[in-house]
């Protein structure tokens, strides 16, 4: 999205389906409950809001009125709703690692999503509250695959591999549904600028912790 946006959901729920479903989204600045109400089996609700501020928002089911929450957001009901600003993105400049020199950099970046959480489930893939509350998680996963982008340690089976080349400007937008933080960093390097929020929270990061339920551009 960009910064100003009007922006209309429709949400319809299978009559397949035995739970109640709602939408919840932090790119609005109005109150889930009851803006965005619950919908149950075999219905359907339109919503509408302003995406008025810039970031990268966690956009969830909230279950019925915020009641067994914990349940929808832990089975993997979350996504990212990225809010661009209406001006667009700000070039920065840092030091070459390489000859000290002062670096101009381009707004122009490779840009890639992070979402982060954790699956706290039985064996038979049910949820399991009483090991979301001991902090117990039966996996951690990045966008949805548990270790998702790690094919080196874990083998983790159609692990992804990112690619870029010498000079590349890249943006990553991060975020952290679940409850643990996480530590992002990148081997070797250091993290040119952090936005969190829509606020510059540092330059030349070692690590960034991104804590539950919160959000940093890299």
């Amino acid at each position: 999205l960009t910064q100003g946006d009007i922006v209309h959901v429709t949400i319809q729920n299978p009559t397949s389906n035995k739970l109640i479903h709602s939408f919840d989204t932090h790119a609005s600045t109005i109150s889930a409950v009851p803006n965005f109400g619950p919908i149950n089996p075999g219905a359907s609700k339109n919503f509408t809001f302003v995406a008025s501020q810039p970031g990268v928002f966690k956009v969830h089911c909230e279950g019925n009125g915020v009641l067994t929450m914990d349940q929808h957001v832990f089975s993997g009901m979350v996504m990212t709703m990225i809010v661009d600003p209406a001006n667009g993105y700000t070039g920065y400049t840092t030091k070459s690692g390489v000859t000290g020199d002062n670096v101009t950099v381009s707004p122009k970046a490779k840009e890639v999503s992070f979402q982060f959480s954790e699956y706290y489930l039985n064996k038979d893939g049910s949820y399991n509250s009483k090991a979301m509350f001991d902090h117990n998680a039966s996996a951690t996963w990045i966008n949805g695959i548990p270790f998702g982008y790690d094919p080196v340690i874990t083998k983790t089976k159609n692990a992804t591999t990112l690619f870029f080349k010498v000079g590349d400007h890249v943006r990553f937008f991060l975020l952290n549904h679940g409850d643990i933080p996480v530590n992002f960093h990148i081997v070797g390097d250091s993290l040119d600028r952090i936005i969190d929020g829509n606020v510059l929270a540092g330059m030349v990061k070692q690590t960034y912790t991104v804590g539950g339920s919160k959000d940093a551009i890299v």
